[in-house]
């Protein structure tokens, strides 16, 4: 199962093909909808972060947020979403005229009027005709116009630089960069509650939920009640999402062992907050393989087992976890004690979808009680890029190693193949290379060996 994991937990969210909304962007989208219904839109912006997370390339995503924000009287991110869903492709003109009259009422006529000149001679024609309507009463009342340049999201006093520059790494995605322009603003502002919370935003967006939702419990008492009622509309979104979890299953063919691998780890959170109690489900076990004893233990579990465990944030992307539970043997074993705690991290680049590259690492390293304490760590740097239609091209590198030393953990990988399917339902056709290290005990001869992997791969949150 070790030998697997970490391929699992990259290829799930790897798959390829022309654009089509991801089955997870799908489902942020319409928990999105759901908040935005229930006057709940802080809870949706949040949602809506995470799908454009999830699909940075799709427009969606940031067209709501600018509506979203303009109901959280955010006008100049609402404005930064805009663009940046036209910067997408979002040739919606009913949506640019939106854009053109929310400009009107935040006092940049002039702004409008090169937007609704444009649309002055859209093909829909009401939009047109809409278009037309307000350039002449901008026309016959030029005196609401408004720079931009120098005015802060009231319009009254020139925005602070690094708060600027927090809001222009926002637009672009960059929640690091707009995390530490807020970190520099607040060490000069701390009383800044608005900015403050949306600091917390930017935490979230960068998978620091625990993290934001300390500072947003301060918020929430705040002297502020517009950031008050924001923070405390984050929190219960926060703990709305505390159920929630994930699942990732495989089956996959190595020609080097004559046979096919299959199985299932899913995981639901109990909780939230800074220590996650959840329930774990771990199952894996082999058809026709050549492999046998300790090395077939170890490389496929033949077990089915029900965890309860705990884990805590270890730095950005990364968890310490300690699980237990009871399982039973797939291959005729009695009942079977499981056990294990240890430390995984995770971090992607770009998108798993339509012509960007997309890269991810993966590490893990876990102690478990069936192998006698044996603590086995495993590290994964895979890219992925679009070749023609469907097709994406792969690249891993993959690293092994254990505290026992046994040779089968301790191995070096290169594989290159191609991958056809969706974010999270894919395919993927690989050719292995790979080397036992001398690190591990009674090697093999040769130490090289070569294989044909091919993987089914499925992953879905809930």
């Amino acid at each position: 199962m070790i030998f697997l994991s970490a391929a699992i937990a990259v290829a799930v969210t790897a798959g390829a093909g022309a654009y089509a909304r991801p089955a997870l962007e799908t489902a942020l989208l319409d928990k999105a909808y759901a908040a935005i219904a229930a006057g709940r839109n802080d809870a949706a912006r949040t949602y809506l972060l995470k799908a454009d997370a999830v699909a940075p390339s799709d427009p969606l995503p940031r067209k709501e947020l600018f509506y979203v924000d303009l109901s959280l009287k955010r006008s100049d991110e609402a404005f930064a979403q805009a663009r940046k869903a036209q910067a997408l492709g979002m040739l919606d003109d009913a949506f640019k005229l939106d854009v053109a009259y929310a400009l009107v009422d935040a006092g940049r006529t002039s702004d409008a009027d090169v937007l609704l000149q444009a649309l002055s001679t859209s093909s829909d024609g009401r939009v047109r005709s809409a278009a037309v309507a307000q350039l002449a009463t901008d026309a016959s009342d030029s005196a609401t116009d408004a720079p931009l340049a120098s005015s802060s999201a009231d319009g009254t006093q020139p925005v602070d630089t690094d708060l600027q520059a927090a809001y222009d790494a926002d637009d672009r995605g960059d929640h690091g960069a707009a995390l530490a322009s807020l970190d520099a603003y607040l060490s000069r502002a701390p009383g800044d509650d608005a900015a403050r919370l949306q600091r917390d935003y930017e935490l979230i967006a960068l998978g620091r939920g625990s993290d934001a939702d300390k500072e947003l419990a301060t918020l929430a008492h705040s002297g502020d009640a517009g950031v008050a009622a924001h923070a405390r509309e984050q929190l219960a979104a926060d703990r709305d999402q505390a159920g929630a979890g994930s699942s990732f299953t495989y089956f996959q063919h190595e020609s080097r062992f004559g046979g096919s691998f299959y199985g299932a780890d899913a995981r639901v959170a109990l909780g939230h907050g800074t220590v996650q109690p959840y329930l774990a489900l771990h199952a894996a076990n082999d058809v026709g393989t050549s492999a046998n004893g300790v090395l077939r233990q170890t490389l496929t579990d033949q077990v089915a087992a029900l965890d309860i465990g705990i884990r805590m944030p270890a730095g950005n992307g990364g968890w310490a976890f300690a699980e237990a539970g009871e399982g039973f043997g797939l291959a005729g074993q009695a009942g079977v004690e499981d056990a294990r705690y240890g430390y995984e991290f995770d971090k992607d680049w770009g998108t798993a979808q339509g012509p960007r590259p997309h890269s991810s690492f993966d590490l893990s390293a876990a102690a478990y009680s069936r192998y006698a304490g044996n603590a086995i760590g495993y590290a994964q740097f895979a890219h992925d890029f679009a070749l023609v239609g469907p097709l994406r091209g792969v690249v891993e590198a993959n690293l092994a190693a254990d505290t026992r030393r046994l040779f089968f953990d301790n191995t070096a990988e290169a594989a290159a193949g191609i991958s056809v399917g969706s974010q999270s339902l894919s395919v993927r056709f690989l050719t292995v290379k790979g080397i036992y290290t001398p690190r591990g005990a009674g090697l093999p001869s040769p130490a090289a060996y070569a294989t044909a992997r091919t993987q089914l791969l499925l992953g879905f949150s809930f």
